[in-house]
């Protein structure tokens, strides 16, 4: 053989060497230099302030002339701060913006955001890939390339997903995901919250939905009458759940429309009494129960289903609805103080809760 060709060879393998072992190797993360955070006290209601803080920290040196902007919906004032600036940032140091904002309309589903440009400290970051992968020669020419392939300036972005309706505001990363709806009596002044499975259905897609799943799980007990292995078994829950879900939009559909009865024989029935539902769903049933029967006329035994309800252990932030609702039926029926007590419970679980804290104050 040629030595030349022995050469290419041994190029080949080498360049293949080092390919495979870039390959198998994890991800290569490069050192942060910046590290930027977004906070807020609590959403911006309509016509309420909220603060927005952002904190930026230079890690491996120095940062002059970092750049900042706050991203915001529209419908959103800003009161006080600075929307955008340059700061020079110190190595070792956490330096706070801040804004403070109201919100002048509703907003669904948008986001706010700060954004942080700084220029990649170079030297420093060699200096600690160095430190970090100098004895694993792949990782070391994999952190130098990706360093000479940063661009001149990088954008850090943190993000705050909110929702804003006149009667409250929420963080999209809520605990509680059930879509809040809120039913209004003829005659009364009063709104009633209620909680969705399916907000975004009626009731023909309800409906429809609910025999395809009901199909499926026939098939499914057909396939396998003895119940399966553990992933069939698995399935066949999940679609009971899907299905008692379902269920339970329909009866709620039905009160929205006044139609407490037929909602109750479908909320008590053992479609849903039989169910073991998580929460936050296992508080909305209760909750619908209870306005059921409101609707009814039957104050006491609504009253009774709330406060029970309220009394359980463990409810999640969505009992906040409970007190509202039940504070709402005091108030109807003349029991100030109580109310007022328990619109301020409702407001410890939901501090955003426009509504509660209107009723509270009397201003709506």
């Amino acid at each position: 053989m040629r030595p030349l060709t022995r050469f290419a060879i041994r190029l080949v393998c080498s360049v293949l060497m080092v390919a495979l072992s870039m390959a198998s190797s994890p991800p290569l993360p490069l050192p942060a230099w910046v590290t930027v955070e977004l906070s807020m006290d609590h959403p911006p209601e309509i016509g309420g302030e909220a603060r927005i803080i952002g904190h930026l920290s230079a890690r491996l040196s120095d940062l002059p002339g970092a750049r900042y902007e706050f991203g915001l919906p529209e419908g959103i004032e800003v009161h006080g701060g600075v929307k955008s600036g340059s700061i020079d940032l110190k190595k070792g140091t956490t330096v706070a913006v801040e804004l403070t904002i109201t919100s002048r309309t509703p907003i669904e589903g948008e986001n706010i955001t700060i954004q942080v440009m700084t220029k990649p400290p170079r030297s420093e970051l060699l200096r600690e890939i160095e430190r970090l992968y100098g004895s694993h020669e792949a990782r070391l020419r994999v952190g130098r390339t990706l360093v000479g392939r940063l661009p001149p300036e990088d954008t850090q972005i943190r993000v705050f997903g909110i929702t804003v309706t006149p009667e409250e505001a929420s963080f999209a990363l809520a605990r509680d995901p059930l879509f809040r709806r809120y039913l209004r009596l003829p005659g009364k002044d009063a709104q009633f919250a209620l909680l969705d499975a399916y907000p975004a259905m009626d009731q023909a897609q309800v409906k429809a939905r609910g025999v395809a799943a009901l199909h499926r799980l026939k098939t499914f007990f057909k396939v396998a009458p003895n119940g399966g292995d553990d992933v069939v078994r698995a399935m066949v829950s999940d679609l009971e759940q899907e299905i008692a879900k379902l269920r339970y939009q329909e009866a709620l559909l039905l009160l929205c429309q006044g139609k407490a009865g037929e909602a109750l024989t479908i909320l008590e029935g053992p479609d849903l009494k039989n169910v073991v539902f998580p929460d936050p769903l296992k508080t909305a049933r209760g909750l619908a129960i209870g306005l059921a029967h409101f609707v009814q006329g039957d104050t006491k035994r609504s009253v009774n289903e709330l406060e029970r309800l309220g009394a359980t252990a463990g409810l999640c932030s969505t009992a906040r609805y409970v007190f509202f609702d039940l504070g709402e039926i005091k108030r109807l029926i003349g029991e100030n103080s109580q109310a007022a007590e328990l619109y301020r419970r409702a407001l410890l679980l939901g501090p955003a809760f426009t509504l509660a804290r209107s009723r509270l104050t009397g201003t709506k």
